[in-house]
């Protein structure tokens, strides 16, 4: 049971809109690298999510085309960000124009005798910025400080509830980095989420 009941209604018309869609995008993106799409297409019911459609690869025949993208398991970088900000919103009072710290930050595990240095994108720091700044440019430093600030386990069980049942480590065990998306997310997952 993920976040309720999921029927399956697929809609064979908009399935293969979405797959033509899906062909015309990764002709553009060849040559950068790209050969691969999934897609997720839920609609919300009184009482239940209806699948609507579901491509979970771009050529099912192709290389890897017989592995479902739209239920593996990736890394979720930074799509659960928002998530994070919106529980310091309503468990802090975090607000978008309130200031948080974009500077270089270390953690140390004493128990593991671990140091974590997070680091933003591109390797700069923006200094004191808004929440709204941080958010809008995915900075990594402050989603870490704020999960710290927040606890992992609360974003952890922020994410359990929402139906992320393939994490089965402690949330310590994801630790701060949890927060980059560390635990991985499938796309049916962030879909529901969303």
């Amino acid at each position: 049971d993920v976040r309720g009941e999921v029927l399956t209604e697929l809609d064979n018309g908009l399935q293969t809109h979405i797959q033509s869609i899906i062909q015309a995008e990764l002709s553009v993106l060849k040559d950068k690298g790209a050969n691969q799409a999934a897609v997720i297409v839920l609609e919300r019911g009184s009482e239940f999510w209806n699948l609507r459609a579901m491509i979970g690869s771009s050529d099912f025949e192709g290389q890897d085309g017989q592995v479902n993208g739209a239920l593996a398991i990736h890394d979720a970088g930074s799509v659960l960000k928002p998530f994070l900000y919106a529980l310091a919103v309503q468990e802090m009072g975090l607000r978008p124009g309130h200031l948080i710290d974009d500077s270089e930050y270390v953690i140390t595990d004493s128990i593991r005798k671990e140091t974590y240095a997070p680091r933003n994108h591109d390797l700069k720091f923006s200094g004191t910025i808004t929440v709204r700044e941080a958010l809008a440019g995915s900075r990594n430093i402050p989603a870490v400080r704020l999960i710290e600030r927040l606890g992992a386990q609360r974003f952890y069980d922020l994410l359990k509830s929402a139906g992320f049942e393939h994490m089965q480590e402690p949330a310590r065990d994801y630790g701060p980095s949890l927060a980059l998306g560390t635990g991985g997310a499938t796309l049916f997952e962030v879909t529901l989420l969303y």
